[in-house]
């Protein structure tokens, strides 16, 4: 069992996330009209890439102001993957999504999935991201435990509680794993 500093840890994540989906994606106008499935994968992958200067995982070679991120360990292909880089320990500490970096959706899928962000600051970075697979746009929670998954650089289980310092990435290529409670 995730010890009670993990929860609030979590409990931070869905609440950022509640209002960063619910209110800045609603309020920007962008959720289209989707007619089924294929429409949707196609929107979904559209919304991959939000952020500015942001590649989805063309081959390149790496500037000292991109991040190639790696995602691998989904458990299935349903929602998306939702992924915040930041570069600054307050914003991280509290996930706070408007002064994030970076920003990402990648469609879930099992095998891993990359995605490059361009145009960051040559300073550390450290990424957080969940398997939002019901696609609520919540990290959804039962009796105050993850029932979804979710990552952080340099995290090795999901019971690691990563200080900013301790998450921090240099640019380059990195790998996140996600990790699952159950």
């Amino acid at each position: 069992m995730p010890s009670p500093s993990k929860l609030a840890l979590a409990s931070g994540l869905v609440v950022t996330a509640s209002i960063f989906f619910g209110g800045a994606w609603l309020a920007s106008g962008m959720t289209p009209e989707l007619s089924g499935p294929a429409e949707a994968q196609t929107a979904l992958e559209a919304t991959s890439t939000p952020m500015p200067g942001a590649d989805s995982g063309a081959q390149t070679e790496i500037s000292n102001s991109e991040l190639r991120l790696t995602v691998t360990g989904a458990r299935n292909t349903n929602g998306r993957i939702v992924v915040l880089v930041f570069d600054n320990a307050a914003a991280y500490d509290t996930y706070d999504y408007e002064n994030a970096a970076g920003y990402a959706e990648l469609a879930a899928q099992t095998a891993p999935m990359t995605h490059t962000f361009s145009g960051l600051t040559a300073d550390a970075h450290a990424v957080v991201l969940f398997h939002d697979e019901n696609e609520n746009c919540d990290l959804d929670l039962v009796e105050g435990y993850p029932v979804e998954g979710y990552g952080t650089s340099n995290a090795t289980s999901a019971y690691d509680e990563l200080s900013f310092q301790q998450a921090v990435v240099e640019p380059g290529s990195i790998s996140v794993k996600i990790h699952y409670l159950d």
